[in-house]
């Protein structure tokens, strides 16, 4: 019987790229060819290279020869032949690569089937413009577009006002013999089902625990469709019309102690239950994407800090505080990544950014009714380099104003100003304008209505999208729901609305 000697890599090489790979494959190991093979696999599946091949110079000697993909930079996106109301919100100088392309033509058709496109398609293509830039062109054919016509209820439709995504949007009200003006919104599943969704949940919080609400006969004649529903109460059980306040203070309470888990569940036998995770404190917050405002200038506006306990609800506090500074492109979920650790109990906060562009020009003039007092405007502005939360401006004023302002204003009146817009952090420090043409009863006026909308407009709108919505799962023989408990809204409202309104009124008095 004959012994074949086993082979023992020597020396195993990755030429033409500096990446820390993790082969399989190593030094010191045996020879194994299902290795070799998953490693090829796995420096394919990376994405960072167009090839890879496998030599073997000598015996033990393995060379993984890769050729990497051109790391370029997006410059512009490109949408053909026209943008079909697409709007796609990406950082200019980010990388570039056929998985980021696809998830951006991705995020397009999302957009067109939310306007009511069925089937859409997009193909994407990398243009290359050199010296590392690319273009991205997406070709859209967007498909039908149908539009809902109505709503149909099959059953009954006693909460046919939780109608949202398939609700007309009323532009001008009906009056008297005028028709009025209603934009109808545009059909897809996503939000038939949302629509839905909402209903059986209003069910379910009157105790209809049974309520099935499912997709009717749905007509479609050219591009106009009725959307039917079929609604299935059910009997209705004992359930407290307080069940969803409460969970709500619940909830609270426990975002006060660090708690990031909150389930809550409701079972029609055995009835509600609470599972509460593990307490956490904040971690590092960490900041990406700022290339021209400084971590301690963010920072300024974040009421949440780290080592406190980690409440969910000054998070979101904080980063309603950065949008309103304007720095960045409006943050949302998705731009911010929280990272748990079970055993330390921190959670590390990361916070996805991305800049507004420098520059800026508009012609803003009496258009409506919080801009009758004011004049015709035209005006460049931009941020100053290495003073990113100051801007400079030029503008020109035409014509009068309709009431009367501290400072006569002549027909014609340019105007150069160093302007720094009111942010939460800065607090006094902002909100201010200095334009020597206007004189200084209307630069103290300007900078007072700054601080005046700045400070109030968040406490009259209360913090009703600070809370997200509490899902309550539901158990039943007929299969699950989900009932959604929502942060009611802010009491007084109408006095609210109209001090809102009082407040833009009164934005629109100074001449800038």
């Amino acid at each position: 019987m004959f012994f074949v000697p086993l082979l023992i890599l020597t020396s195993v090489t990755v030429p033409g790229t500096d990446l820390a790979v993790k082969l399989q494959s190593q030094v010191g190991q045996p020879y194994d060819e299902q290795k070799v093979t998953a490693d090829v696999r796995y420096l394919w599946n990376l994405g960072r290279f167009d090839d890879v091949r496998v030599e073997e110079p000598e015996p033990g000697s393995l060379v993984f020869r890769v050729h990497a993909k051109p790391r370029l930079m997006l410059h512009e996106i490109w949408l053909e032949p026209n943008t079909f109301g697409i709007e796609l919100k990406v950082q200019e100088d980010t990388f570039l690569d056929e998985e980021r392309a696809h998830v951006i033509a991705r995020e397009a058709a999302r957009q067109l089937e939310h306007h009511g496109y069925t089937n859409p398609k997009i193909r994407e293509e990398i243009v290359d413009k050199g010296n590392g830039w690319a273009d991205l062109h997406l070709h859209v054919t967007p498909g039908e577009n149908l539009t809902v016509k109505g709503v149909d209820f099959q059953g009954e439709d006693r909460f046919r006002n939780q109608l949202q995504a398939l609700k007309p949007t009323t532009i001008l009200p009906h009056f008297l013999f005028l028709p009025g003006w209603r934009l109808m919104p545009g059909y897809n599943e996503a939000a038939a089902d949302s629509d839905m969704a909402r209903i059986e949940s209003a069910y379910l919080k009157q105790g209809y625990l049974d309520a099935v609400v499912r997709p009717g006969d749905l007509k479609i004649r050219g591009n106009d469709v009725r959307v039917g529903i079929d609604v299935r109460p059910g009997p209705k059980s004992d359930i407290s019309p307080d069940l969803c306040r409460a969970l709500l203070v619940e909830r609270r309470e426990a975002q006060k102690q660090g708690i990031l888990e909150f389930t809550a569940r409701y079972d029609s036998v055995k009835g509600l239950t609470v599972e509460r995770g593990p307490v956490y404190h904040v971690g590092r917050i960490e900041f990406t994407g700022n290339h021209h405002f400084s971590d301690s200038t963010i920072r300024k506006n974040f009421v949440l800090d780290e080592g406190d306990l980690f409440d969910e609800l000054q998070l979101r506090r904080s980063i309603a505080r950065l949008n309103r500074a304007g720095y960045f492109e409006p943050i949302d979920e998705k731009h911010v990544i929280v990272h748990p650790n079970p055993e330390t109990g921190y959670a590390d906060i990361t916070v996805r950014l991305n800049e507004r562009k420098r520059g800026r020009w508009g012609i803003t003039g009496p258009a409506g009714p919080t801009s009758l007092f004011g004049q015709i405007q035209g005006s460049i502005s931009t941020r100053m380099p290495g003073w990113a939360t100051y801007s400079v401006s030029l503008s020109l004023f035409i014509g009068k104003t309709l009431l009367p302002v501290a400072t006569p204003v002549p027909m014609f009146m340019p105007v150069f100003a160093l302007q720094r817009a009111f942010t939460p952090g800065e607090g006094f420090l902002s909100g201010f304008l200095i334009a020597p043409q206007l004189g200084w009863q209307d630069n103290l006026l300007s900078y007072g209505v700054s601080q005046v909308q700045g400070r109030l407009l968040p406490l009259l709108s209360g913090e009703r999208n600070a809370q997200p919505v509490l899902p309550v799962y539901v158990t039943r023989p007929e299969g699950g729901a989900t009932m959604f408990c929502e942060v009611p809204k802010p009491r007084l409202m109408p006095l609210r609305t109209a001090a809102t309104v009082a407040l833009h009124v009164l934005g629109a008095l100074p001449v800038l």
